[in-house]
C-alpha cells in the first residue's frame, strides 16, 4: 500500500527564506526512487503568494517510509529543517 508524507512550511513574508534539502539528502532520495522504495517525490511546490510550501514524497509502503526516516542523512535534515523552521519562526506541519 502506497504512503504519501507531506512536509509544508508556513512562513510570514517572502524575505523569510524556506528550508531546502541538501544535495547529500536529495541524494538519498535518489537512491530510494533508484531501489523503487520512493514512487514520486517534488520539493519546490509553493503557493501562489510564496508563503506556503509543499514537499511531497510517495512511498511504495510504510516499510520503506520507515526505513527512509531512519537514514542517518535523513535523520540529519530532519533536525537541520526543524532548527532552519525555528530560527526563522516558519510553522512546519507533517502528514
Amino acid at each position: 500500500m502506497k504512503y504519501v508524507r507531506i512536509v509544508r512550511q508556513t512562513r510570514r513574508n517572502v524575505d523569510i527564506p524556506f528550508f531546502t534539502p541538501t544535495a547529500e539528502t536529495i541524494a538519498v532520495m535518489d537512491r530510494y526512487v533508484e531501489d523503487g522504495k520512493i514512487e514520486s517525490y517534488t520539493f519546490d511546490n509553493i503557493s501562489e503568494d510564496k508563503l506556503h510550501k509543499e514537499m511531497k514524497m510517495t512511498f511504495t509502503n510504510l516499510l520503506s517510509l520507515d526505513e527512509f526516516l531512519c537514514e542517518e542523512q535523513i535523520i540529519g535534515s530532519a533536525a537541520a529543517r526543524s532548527s532552519h523552521c525555528d530560527n526563522y519562526y516558519i510553522s512546519v506541519t507533517l502528514e
